[in-house]
């Protein structure tokens, strides 16, 4: 058996909007775990969407440095 994958499939899973709404959903619980002076963006370039959530503020940024703030809260966005 051959399995040939159908890649514009794929690409356009990628980008779909149940994706967007998806990834949306998740960098925001994420950006409130964290709390005030995080905040989450979702982007669509390339080959698919991405979602990123990054400090805005100096205490965030010294909250993040000392507390690893981004990483401890991931598991609010699954």
């Amino acid at each position: 058996m051959r399995i040939v994958w159908h890649i514009a499939g794929f690409q356009a899973l990628r980008k779909s909007p149940q994706i967007t709404a998806d990834i949306t959903e998740r960098v925001a619980a994420v950006a409130a775990a964290c709390g005030e002076g995080y905040d989450s963006a979702v982007t669509r370039g390339g080959s698919r969407v991405r979602g990123t959530v990054v400090t805005a503020t100096p205490r965030a940024m010294a909250d993040n440095a000392s507390n690893n703030t981004l990483v401890n809260n991931l598991e609010a966005g699954r």
